[in-house]
């Protein structure tokens, strides 16, 4: 577990991978994951289904995020019918790790009982909805990121003018890194022209 004093700043200056498609904000992001100074979250966000919902008065927000909001909760947990209980799914797999190989880095019943404790609180403010998985994710991690100062994640696609506005209002002293467009290939040829 962070440190109260870190876990302040770390919650508030978050770093966000954005860009198109095919622009390489995979590969940005495991490179950024590569260091102990930054704790970047798996997948994306899925900021750019949250600008896009409106949470009526029977939508749950919390449930909602547990159910759509981060890219790989509905192929690990579930929210049992009784609507707050979550549990693991048997089986599952996550970018190419089955169950054992998933469960040397993370433990899994930690994280669902995170997200079951975020389903009780249900907060309603986006920012709290993901410092919470932020929260729940640090926190079933079998190496703790003692050393990180922030964390981050990533987003794909979508608005931007969208999707950065409602980062910076989540996260004000958080960081983005836009990868503007994919790069285009255009191929030479080495005996003159075509």
């Amino acid at each position: 577990m962070l440190s109260q004093n870190s876990t302040d700043t770390f919650m508030t200056r978050p770093v966000l991978v954005y860009g198109p498609r095919k622009a390489g904000t995979t590969l940005l992001q495991s490179l950024l994951d590569g260091g102990s100074s930054l704790l970047m979250l798996p997948d994306e966000l899925k900021l750019k289904y949250i600008t896009r919902t409106s949470w009526g008065k029977k939508q749950k927000p919390a449930r909602w995020f547990v159910q759509n909001g981060r890219s790989f909760f509905p192929g690990i947990f579930r929210i049992n019918d009784d609507g707050g209980t979550v549990t693991v799914n048997p089986g599952n797999k996550f970018a190419g790790l089955d169950r054992p190989q998933l469960e040397e880095i993370l433990d899994l019943d930690i994280y669902a009982s995170g997200l079951k404790s975020l389903l009780d609180r249900d907060p309603s403010d986006v920012a709290e909805l993901i410092r919470s998985d932020v929260r729940a994710f640090a926190d079933a991690l079998r190496t703790k990121p003692v050393e990180a100062v922030c964390w981050g994640s990533k987003e794909v696609g979508g608005s931007p003018d969208r999707v950065t506005s409602l980062y910076r209002r989540c996260f004000p002293e958080g960081r983005i890194v836009y990868r503007e467009t994919a790069g285009v290939h255009r191929p030479r040829h080495c005996h003159g022209p075509p």
